[in-house]
């Protein structure tokens, strides 16, 4: 998916018209209308005022990388995220499912919207080996964090030789 279907998915996701969703990031429409529509790149500023606006990563906008990636650079992703993230979600949905007429579309939608819960769950969910060796190093010294992350580095830079 191109950087302006992303872009068009989060603004339906939000269920805001082109021009709502421009005014928000500070664009005028026929500009969003044109990144949309892949005839134009989003400028760094669109970029990051979407990012901040709507809660998203650059990467995702950027590259479609997923919510997962959050936890590899820096482990910001808070419970409240996830939470905030599935109400979102629902509300879209119920939204959606209230204006639809149609009994097969109403499967429809509630089948995506169990689709988005689970993925949502799924990419910011951390195992419990994850969050034990996550608590431990939180209680270590700056100094000895920076020990493990070098040892860890090693180990991916060996992996790497060894696989190539």
């Amino acid at each position: 998916m191109e950087i302006g279907m992303r872009i068009k998915h989060l603004r339906n996701a939000h269920s805001m018209s082109q021009a709502a969703f421009a005014n928000q990031i500070g664009i005028l429409q026929g500009t969003l209308s044109e990144i949309e529509r892949s005839k134009s790149s989003p400028s760094v500023e669109t970029i990051i005022s979407i990012s901040k606006e709507f809660g998203v990563k650059t990467d995702w906008i950027l590259r479609g990388e997923s919510l997962a990636s959050e936890f590899s650079k820096g482990l910001d992703v808070s419970d409240d995220l996830i939470l905030n993230r599935i109400n979102n979600l629902m509300l879209i949905f119920m939204m959606k499912l209230l204006e639809t007429k149609d009994a097969n579309k109403k499967d429809q939608v509630i089948s995506d919207m169990i689709n988005e819960i689970r993925i949502a769950i799924y990419e910011t969910a951390l195992s419990y080996e994850e969050i034990e060796i996550l608590n431990k190093y939180r209680t270590l010294t700056l100094k000895d964090q920076k020990e493990i992350l070098a040892i860890v580095d090693l180990k991916q830079e060996s992996s790497t030789i060894f696989l190539n």
